[in-house]
Order: C-alpha cells, then sequence, then structure tokens
C-alpha cells in the first residue's frame, strides 16, 4: 500500500503533480520592487507553509516573512518576531516593497543599531542594504548544509 504524501509535504513540493510541455512552460516574474506579484503555485506554497509554521519559532516564521516579502507575496503571518533587530528588519523590508527606500533606509540603520548584523539576518539585510543602492557585501556560504535563507541572500548578493 502507497503511504500518501503528509499536508505538509506536498503543501511544500516544489514540482507541479501536472507536468507541462517545454511550449507551454512560462518563467516566473522578476521578484524586485515594482515587479509583478509572484507565481501562485509559490504563494501558495509560502502560504501552507505559513500555516504549518510555529508560531512560537521566531526565526522560522521571520524567514517566511522576509522571503514573501521579497517575492511580493500576501501568506497571512503578522507574528513579530522577539528580536527588535529581526523585527526592524522586517518593517524595513514591508517598507521597500511599498517603495518607500527612504522609510526603508532609516529603518535598516535602525536594525543595524539594534544587532541585526549579529544575527542569522545579516545577509538579508546586506541584501536590502544593497536594493536600497549600497554596495553589494560578500558572504562566504555555511559549509556543508547552509541555511537556505541565508544562502539565498548570499547568491543574490554575487549577482549584483
Amino acid at each position: 500500500m502507497r503511504l500518501a504524501k503528509s499536508r505538509a509535504e506536498s503543501a511544500l513540493c516544489s514540482r507541479s503533480a501536472r507536468r507541462t510541455t517545454p511550449s507551454t512552460r512560462t518563467r516566473s516574474p522578476p521578484t524586485w520592487p515594482g515587479a509583478s506579484a509572484t507565481t501562485p503555485g509559490a504563494e501558495r506554497r509560502l502560504r501552507a507553509a505559513a500555516l504549518l509554521a510555529d508560531p512560537r519559532t521566531n526565526e522560522a516564521t521571520a524567514a517566511l516573512r522576509l522571503i514573501a516579502l521579497r517575492m511580493h507575496a500576501d501568506i497571512g503571518l503578522s507574528s513579530v518576531p522577539s528580536e527588535p533587530a529581526v523585527a526592524t528588519l522586517i518593517q524595513a523590508h514591508e517598507a521597500w516593497a511599498l517603495g518607500e527606500t527612504t522609510t526603508a533606509s532609516r529603518l535598516l540603520d535602525q536594525s543595524r543599531n539594534e544587532g541585526i548584523d549579529t544575527t542569522a539576518f545579516s545577509e538579508e539585510a546586506a541584501l536590502l542594504a544593497a536594493d536600497l543602492g549600497a554596495p553589494p557585501r560578500t558572504f562566504k556560504p555555511d559549509p556543508p548544509y547552509p541555511v537556505r535563507l541565508r544562502f539565498v541572500a548570499i547568491w543574490e548578493l554575487g549577482r549584483k
């Protein structure tokens, strides 16, 4: 008897159950300010992950919120991280997503003063700073199993 996938596995599954031919495959939209919204599948998986996230795990919910903000997806997460620096970084990302660059810069500076560079979200702060016009910083990924949010931020900084 074949076991069915759990709700979490099927929600976070990155492949579509339906295959498409190369001629019908579409590219996902860009994910920078002013870009169009995320693909429905990506937003659906982010919402499913948000539903499954334990609100007491501040780092995981903060990571989900930052990913959703970068992708311009509304996932309905409203929990506030316990670390003030991370909460301020999320507010800076929200301001950046709304096109308020001066507010985003001010909040990013505030999060740096609160110690964001000593947390696991330092690469996200550097990526936001690069998005706001600062020169990109370089980081080394953490081998052998990097934290995905940090790895994506390092990869994006390398592309700037």
